[in-house]
């Protein structure tokens, strides 16, 4: 065989591979790193092992984007986290204070509320229609059943 014939073989067979394209979109809020991968390609043994090529400059990629991928959190805090938080207790803070706006009555979710801002976990703002609409953004019902602006007010950061 000549180089020629070789040549056209190896063209034959890579035309003759099958080609897997895959198209991943990825949207998050704005000034929010994104994790992204131009190409990955991937071989297959014949016993269906799959071996990835450019796994190495994926791995790099990836190291970036580690702590918030751990987390399974890819959306920005809200601003109720006290600055002092780390991301990783911000998500945990967060997440605490959805499941308290959506399981709770306003009385019990101002005193909570209170309770976090004396332990640095939250940080409340000084105006309540901000902290109001904040809630209701996170989950907070709104004017219904005891939870209207004017409930809300009459026990915002009211001291125990």
């Amino acid at each position: 065989m000549t180089s020629e014939e070789i040549s056209e073989l190896l063209k034959a067979a890579v035309q003759a591979r099958p080609q897997v394209t895959q198209t991943l979109n990825f949207n998050a809020s704005v000034g929010q790193q994104i994790a992204h991968v131009d190409k990955i390609e991937a071989h297959f043994d014949k016993d269906m092992g799959m071996q990835v090529a450019n796994a190495g400059e994926i791995e790099n990629g990836a190291q970036a984007m580690l702590p918030m991928q751990e987390c399974g959190n890819e959306h920005e805090l809200t601003f109720l986290i006290h600055p002092s938080l780390n991301d990783e207790e911000g998500y945990k803070t967060e997440a605490e204070i959805v499941r308290l706006v959506k399981r709770n009555g306003i009385q019990e979710i101002c005193s909570y509320l209170n309770l976090l801002a004396g332990k640095d976990r939250v940080l409340l703002p000084q105006s309540q229609k901000v902290a109001y609409e904040e809630l209701v953004r996170l989950g907070m019902p709104k004017e219904k059943g005891g939870y209207e602006y004017k409930t809300f007010c009459k026990y915002y950061r009211k001291e125990n």
